[in-house]
C-alpha cells in the first residue's frame, strides 16, 4: 500500500502518500522525509516540537484541572461531614437538656462551652 506507483508525483521518485492507515503513519513520515525541502522539513520539525509541547502543557493543565476538582470535592465532603458533627452535638445538646442536665454537665459532656451550650439551647 505505501509503495503504489499511482501515487507517483511528477518527479517519479517522490511518493504523494495519501490516506495511509494510522499504524502505518510513522513509515510514510520517515520514508517521505529525505525529499522533502530542507527548510519546509525544519519547519514542520519546528512545528511538530510546537505540537509536542503543547501537548504536554494540555496534559499538565488537565491534570491540574482534575486535582483541582478532587480537591474541591474533599473540601465539600469535609464541610458536610462537620456540618453533620456538629448537627449530631445540637441535637444531643437538646436531648440532654430534655433530660434535665444542667448547662455546665451539657458543655462537659460535649466538649462545648457554657456559653455555646447556652446558644444553641436559645436558638430552639
Amino acid at each position: 500500500m505505501l509503495f503504489n506507483q499511482a501515487w507517483i508525483t511528477e518527479h517519479n521518485y517522490i511518493i504523494d502518500l495519501q490516506e495511509i492507515p494510522e499504524e502505518f503513519q510513522e513509515i510514510a513520515k520517515y520514508l517521505q522525509g529525505p525529499v522533502q525541502e530542507d527548510q519546509f522539513r525544519r519547519q514542520l520539525e519546528a512545528e511538530e516540537e510546537i505540537d509536542t509541547i503543547f501537548d504536554r502543557q494540555e496534559a499538565k493543565l488537565v491534570q491540574a484541572l482534575q486535582d483541582a476538582e478532587e480537591a474541591k470535592q474533599r473540601a465539600e465532603a469535609e464541610r458536610k461531614q462537620k456540618e453533620e458533627k456538629e448537627q449530631t452535638i445540637i441535637n444531643l445538646i437538646k436531648k440532654l437538656h430534655l433530660k434535665g442536665f444542667s448547662i455546665s454537665e451539657i458543655a462537659e459532656d460535649t466538649g462545648k462551652s457554657n456559653e455555646d451550650v447556652t446558644r444553641i439551647l436559645e436558638r430552639e
